[in-house]
């Protein structure tokens, strides 16, 4: 530990301390030895002097009681330098590991969630809706190709519905599929002048005509106003 001579200037000491070691402002040696052998081996007196702690200066009275003299040339001080370390590693807790989640894995997770859920929701779909709206637009794009098929050779084609599902009659009728994909299609008609029969040409402008594509209880319109093609009409309000 450094320590000044008497008459030098008040520094802080380099070397952490207890202020309650040191002498008062002012304090004056007692004994015949003014002065006797530091803690670090070398000469030092019995100085008044700022007790600090890297760079933080206490005045005496602000700290403790009053500290004792030197006696027999030695600076009283506490026994040991490393009080003051052993105190500041008591004071620096040990960092614990981070526990539970970050916002970024509950996010992830969350998300991972909705997915599913989206998911489950679509495999969910009533089956039956599915079937009728496939069904639909297959019927739609058969009925569009025999027409072509008709105004292509010139001559009448048919499509006419059956117990085991529907047939195209006409030239070229065996280059069109029949029957439904679904067992449960089956077909309401409208009446009118040709009943259970769509005549499909071969005249570019035909009369207007429906049909209504039925499957578990559930309707779908397909018709068509004799100059534009067979649309799916929306299901009415």
């Amino acid at each position: 530990m450094r320590t000044l001579a008497p008459g030098s200037r008040d520094l802080a000491p380099t070397l952490p301390t207890a202020c309650g070691s040191l002498p008062p402002e002012g304090a004056k040696c007692r004994g015949s030895e003014p002065a006797g052998a530091g803690l670090d081996g070398t000469k030092s007196g019995c100085v008044s002097q700022s007790c600090g702690v890297q760079g933080l200066r206490l005045r005496p009275g602000e700290a403790g009681s009053p500290a004792p003299a030197c006696e027999s040339g030695r600076v009283a001080t506490r026994s040991s330098a490393f009080t003051l370390g052993t105190g500041l590693s008591s004071l620096i807790a040990p960092r614990r590991g981070a526990s539970g989640f970050t916002l970024l894995e509950l996010l992830v997770v969350i998300s991972i969630i909705a997915i599913g859920s989206a998911g489950v929701v679509f495999a969910m779909r009533d089956s039956a809706q599915t079937a009728l709206e496939r069904e639909g637009d297959r019927l739609v794009a058969l009925l569009e190709a025999g027409r072509a098929l008709s105004r292509t050779s010139g001559q009448v084609m048919r499509w006419r519905d059956t117990p085991e599902g529907f047939v195209f009659e006409g030239a070229n009728a065996d280059k069109l599929p029949s029957g439904w994909q679904s067992p449960q299609s089956a077909v309401q008609w409208d009446v009118g002048p040709n009943p259970h029969i769509l005549i499909l040409g071969p005249e570019p402008i035909i009369e207007a005509q429906a049909i209504t594509l039925v499957n578990e209880g559930r309707g779908l319109r397909i018709a068509t106003d004799g100059l534009r093609p067979f649309v799916v009409l929306p299901p009415a309000p």
